[in-house]
């Protein structure tokens, strides 16, 4: 019997998108069997049954394989029954010389230890870009804020915390996504902003990353004028991979992709021809085409023509098998952190009071409140909350005043905004509906914002408001203990808010 031939460096390029959903995990395994690629980006699934499906990728990639996530919030953001951890923006509201660097390192080390320990070795984190429009539909919480320095202090103490795990962290979406008002995923955003700007605000997390030695960055299939004359996407543009990142900055790791299924990466030409730009650009990984085997075909075609080059493929190769080198194969071993405890600091230390209201604490002994979700997205995404009513884009005038009535029987209201940012779906504030109603509640109320603080502006301005950030286990266990009179808010804004009457640093914590 006669061994496996290697896998030619092409192949080690294109990294498939596989899911974990009980009925498709096989037709992975199958896939990297078909293309053994250098790489798999996982998406979903049981952590308990993580282990043996990466251990199968393994075997049926018969070669180095690098096993990647989008953990940004914890291991348990992609893999059921792992730890959900806050948002990033939790950890930049945090401040206090034992929280406030300290969470940042925690956060990427615990999430690092159970990706590790779950056979991931790549993680898509942290997040780097700075965020610094309101209107954003894409990054919001996922960044740790909107000042440039103390982004990037997070951001180098999450790789290293990250990092000395023995994963490879990868920072993201360079040169920076936080200035956009459009998604990626639907469409190529534009930032017209002057090179000096850029290298002030947007590039500073960045080049702390690469001097905390990050292992790899992802590209943003965002246009930049002033870096690139072309207009075209960062992923594309060789003046900004090749040019600034490698050149100016000193990164001498793995380039990856964002997702080369999304709108921002389309090209007349179709994904064969937005991943030869991307080679040619300076980028070494290809990641989550839309029809992998097709592009790997495709390459090879474009390859043996003479129109990708040999050299560009073989040094993008060797970078995939140093990055191999780094996280390799992950062993399981003991987990003698206290994860739930982590993320529940995390949340506690992140709790921002920006306005008290007519009653703070709103749940203190003895006072009635109607408890009412605006859930923007789903109605699931508010259970957590065990409000009475739940509202969302779809509740009808019949809904809108059951919620009204209830408000006005008890005669204060707790009101929980569940409204985050997500791909395609284009908008970061709540949905007109959601928002008439909170604008227009009559009776005395605290929002809690879990998710986007923006909504903010969204709420008459008599309301008190908790910004608590995310709708995970302990956020929302932390924020009701807060409006319980059980746990002082102590976090300060890491954005400004209503145009700025609430600037960065405010906090009545």
């Amino acid at each position: 019997m006669t061994a496996a031939a290697p896998p030619d460096d092409l192949s080690r390029l294109v990294w498939p998108m596989l899911f974990g959903a009980a009925g498709a995990r096989d037709a992975g395994v199958a896939l990297a069997s078909r293309m053994r690629p250098g790489g798999v980006l996982l998406m979903g699934g049981e952590a308990s049954d993580l282990p043996d499906w990466v251990a199968g990728l393994h075997e049926a990639a018969r070669a180095p394989l690098l096993v990647a996530a989008d953990l940004e919030r914890g291991a348990g953001q992609q893999f059921a029954g792992a730890t959900s951890l806050p948002p990033p923006m939790a950890v930049g509201a945090a401040r206090g010389p034992a929280e406030d660097l300290e969470l940042a390192r925690l956060h990427g080390e615990v999430t690092a230890r159970e990706a590790r320990n779950l056979g991931v070795t790549v993680v898509f984190a942290p997040v780097a870009d700075v965020q610094c429009e309101p209107a954003n539909p894409i990054v919001g919480t996922r960044s740790f804020g909107e000042d440039p320095a103390r982004v990037a202090a997070r951001v180098a103490a999450w790789v290293v915390g990250a990092q000395a795990e023995g994963v490879l962290a990868c920072a993201k979406h360079f040169p920076g996504h936080g200035a956009t008002r459009a998604d990626s995923h639907v469409e190529l955003p534009r930032v017209d902003e002057a090179a000096r700007t850029l290298r002030e605000r947007e590039l500073v997390p960045f080049r702390r990353a690469v001097l905390s030695g990050v292992g790899a960055v992802m590209t943003a299939h965002v246009a930049y004028p002033a870096l690139d004359p072309t207009g075209r996407a960062a992923t594309f543009s060789r003046p900004i991979i090749d040019g600034l990142l490698r050149r100016e900055l000193g990164f001498r790791g793995l380039v990856v992709t964002d997702a080369l299924l999304m709108g921002g990466a389309s090209t007349p030409g179709g994904e064969v021809d937005s991943a030869v730009r991307a080679l040619a650009a300076g980028c070494d990984v290809l990641l989550a085409p839309a029809d992998p085997e097709g592009l790997l075909a495709g390459l090879r075609e474009r390859l043996a023509a003479g129109e990708v080059p040999a050299a560009r493929v073989r040094e993008a190769a060797a970078r995939v098998g140093e990055a191999w080198q780094v996280g390799g194969i992950a062993p399981r071993r003991p987990d003698p952190a206290d994860s739930a405890g982590a993320a529940r600091r995390m949340a506690e230390a992140g709790l921002v009071l920006v306005r008290e209201g007519p009653a703070w604490p709103p749940l203190a002994a003895g006072r009635r409140a109607a408890l009412i979700a605006l859930a923007d997205d789903a109605e699931e995404d508010a259970a957590p909350l065990g409000a009475d009513l739940v509202l969302t884009p779809a509740s009808g005038p019949a809904e809108h005043e059951a919620a009204r009535r209830a408000a006005r029987e008890a005669g204060f209201a707790l009101v929980g905004v569940v409204c985050t940012v997500r791909a395609w779906k284009g908008r970061a504030g709540l949905a007109e509906p959601l928002a008439g109603w909170l604008a227009a509640l009559e009776v005395p109320a605290t929002v809690v914002a879990f998710g986007s603080p923006y909504v903010i502006d969204q709420v008459h301005e008599r309301a008190g408001f908790l910004a608590a950030w995310g709708i995970d286990g302990p956020s929302v266990e932390a924020a009701l203990a807060a409006c319980r009179g059980e746990l002082a808010p102590r976090g300060r804004l890491p954005v400004a808010l209503a145009s700025g009457r609430y600037p960065v640093g405010h906090g009545l914590g």
